[in-house]
C-alpha cells in the first residue's frame, strides 16, 4: 500500500498501517511488519523480554543529499515507550547514511518490547517539510515485506 502527498505543505502527523510506504513530494519512507528478534551478545538493548526488528526504507526525490541521522525514530507499545536495539555486528540500529539525490536505503531498525505487548506504533520524523509519519499495527510473527523493501526511487 503506497500513500502520497502532492505538497510538502505544513507540519503534521501522518498515520499509516505497518507494511506501507508513505510518498511525499521529496521524500518516501516505508515500514515492513515486525519480525521477532535475538540480538547479539553485543548488542545493546533487548536483551531481556522480547525484541522485534523492521526494514525501513526511505528515498530521496530531491536534487540535495539527504542524511537519515536526522532521523528521530521512536517505537511504543501499548503505553510504553520502547528501548532502541544497537546491534552493530548485525548491522541493526540507526543509519548515519545519506541518501544521494533520486536514490534509496534500506536498513534495519529493531526495539525492545514488552513481553505482554500486542501491537506497535513506530514513529518517523521529520519527513518531507517537518510531518511525522506515524507507522501502527499489530505485533506478529513474519519475514520482512515488501514496501519497506522495493525501489522508492520512482515517485507513485
Amino acid at each position: 500500500v503506497t500513500h502520497r502527498s502532492a505538497v510538502d505543505g505544513p507540519a503534521m502527523v501522518v498515520t499509516l498501517p505497518l507494511d506501507t510506504t508513505y510518498n511525499a513530494t521529496t521524500t518516501s519512507v516505508g515500514l515492513s511488519r515486525p519480525v521477532a528478534y535475538r540480538p547479539s551478545a553485543t548488542a545493546v538493548g533487548g536483551r531481556t523480554g522480547r525484541a522485534v526488528t523492521f526494514n525501513i526504507a526511505v528515498a530521496n526525490h530531491t536534487r540535495t543529499p539527504l542524511s537519515v541521522a536526522a532521523l528521530d525514530i521512536q517505537a511504543t507499545s501499548g503505553t510504553t515507550r520502547d528501548d532502541p536495539v544497537f546491534d552493530t555486528s548485525r548491522d541493526v540500529g540507526p543509519s548515519t547514511a545519506t541518501v544521494l539525490p533520486g536514490r534509496s536505503l534500506v536498513w534495519q531498525i529493531a526495539f525492545a518490547v514488552p513481553a505482554p505487548a500486542t501491537d506497535i506504533t513506530v514513529a518517523v520524523a521529520p519527513v518531507a517539510g517537518g510531518r511525522t509519519v506515524v507507522f501502527s499495527g499489530p505485533l506478529t510473527a513474519g519475514a520482512p515485506s515488501a514496501p519497506a523493501t522495493r525501489d522508492l526511487t520512482a515517485r507513485r
